[in-house]
């Protein structure tokens, strides 16, 4: 073995865990978009920021309703036709359930920091 290999194999490691360290917690985001397709949601969760708001978009070619309730949070939308967005807005800290009113199977949870 070279002994650039065995530096690299030394310092390597190193490296990545400063990269890792560097990096910090993923980042949250103010404005989240959910895909609805084949009867599910495109995510099954994710990490946003307080006060910011997440956009469905329908892209199936039957509707959907969008349900989310938790944290003291109970909201419906209306139909969601195909091609539609719905854009709910999450003032609360907490963990949100989401679930499409017609087809009780698509879940999701949205974790509000």
């Amino acid at each position: 073995m070279s002994r650039a290999s065995c530096v690299m194999r030394r310092v390597l490691p190193f490296v990545a865990a400063w990269a890792v360290a560097a990096a910090g917690p993923p980042p949250t985001e103010r404005l989240v978009t959910v895909t609805q397709k084949d009867r599910a949601f495109g995510v099954r969760d994710i990490q946003m920021e307080r006060g910011g708001t997440v956009r469905f978009i329908n892209e199936d070619d039957f509707p959907h309703q969008i349900n989310v309730r938790g944290n003291g949070l109970n909201t419906e939308s209306g139909l969601q036709g195909p091609g539609e967005t719905i854009e709910v807005a999450l003032p609360l800290v907490g963990d949100f359930a989401v679930r499409c009113g017609i087809h009780p199977r698509m879940r999701m949870t949205i974790h509000a920091l």
